[in-house]
């Protein structure tokens, strides 16, 4: 079975990030990469307790950058799927195998799972939802990026996610509109599905507001200078709407290679 890397990026909100960490269930091998991004609420302490994979504070600009950082040291652990975590969810027992199963259709470069908060009258109850495989489901082009699953394959045919976009908003946006314009398919899966407390970050990190809100100023700005057009949600709209390459530089190709620290990794 293909090893898997569980990367959960976090700031603060050791509560949920214990929690996120304690629904992990899987019968593949996996490798827990926790990247720590300036949490001062005793997450620093609580993870020289843990034995699973740590980054501590790496210099980097946003999400895009800690997702990439966190593939990467993955890869260095032999694993060749990357699951990426909010760390303010709690899966189901079955999610992640799930996920993986969709995954290796090879159908899609990037499933991810369906917050399903409806039917939990406590979200610890996700942990007793079992949920089975759907082999044949309808197509959902609308992918959530609070738990989805990648591999080697998905890099090579998109690229890595875009440090230009910096803190957070938009990166994810930007690598669903390059899946949808490199003729790829990413797709949410009901076989999959976890509670989202959603927005634990910025509520645990009042300080951050006026940089969350220049992030999004900012990303919002250098997506529209990208694509041509401002963000929008349905696939055949991007094919519509979008620049057929970033910038509208046939020279320019969609896996943004923005750092050094990637050259080479495939």
């Amino acid at each position: 079975m293909e090893k898997i890397g569980i990367i959960v990026p976090a700031v603060n909100c050791l509560k949920y990030s214990k929690q996120t960490l304690d629904s992990i269930k899987t019968k593949h091998p996996y490798e827990i990469i926790f990247v720590d991004n300036g949490s001062t609420d005793g997450t620093k302490n609580w993870l020289k307790t843990q034995d699973f994979t740590k980054i501590i504070d790496p210099q980097v600009s946003g999400l895009a950058a800690v997702w990439n950082l966190g593939i990467v040291e993955a890869r260095l652990k032999g694993c060749s799927m990357f699951l990426i975590l909010n760390n303010d969810i709690i899966l189901s027992p079955d999610s992640i195998d799930n996920l993986a199963k969709k995954l290796l259709t090879r159908k899609y470069v990037m499933v991810t799972g369906v917050n399903q908060q409806e039917g939990c009258a406590q979200p610890e109850d996700m942990l007793l939802k079992n949920t089975e495989y759907v082999e044949d489901e309808p197509d959902n082009y609308h992918p959530d990026f609070s738990c989805f699953m990648i591999d080697d394959n998905t890099i090579q045919k998109v690229g890595w996610f875009d440090e230009n976009f910096i803190v957070a908003y938009f990166e994810d946006s930007d690598y669903h509109a390059r899946i949808a314009l490199a003729g790829e398919k990413a797709v949410s899966t009901i076989s999959a599905i976890y509670y989202h407390f959603a927005s634990k970050t910025i509520q645990g990190n009042p300080q951050l507001k006026k940089i969350i809100t220049q992030a999004f100023e900012h990303n919002d700005k250098y997506f529209e200078e990208k694509w041509g057009h401002k963000n929008v949600g349905d696939v055949p709209d991007m094919l519509k709407k979008y620049n057929k390459h970033p910038f509208n530089n046939p020279k320019k190709d969609y896996k943004n290679i923005t750092n050094n620290y990637l050259e080479g990794m495939f």
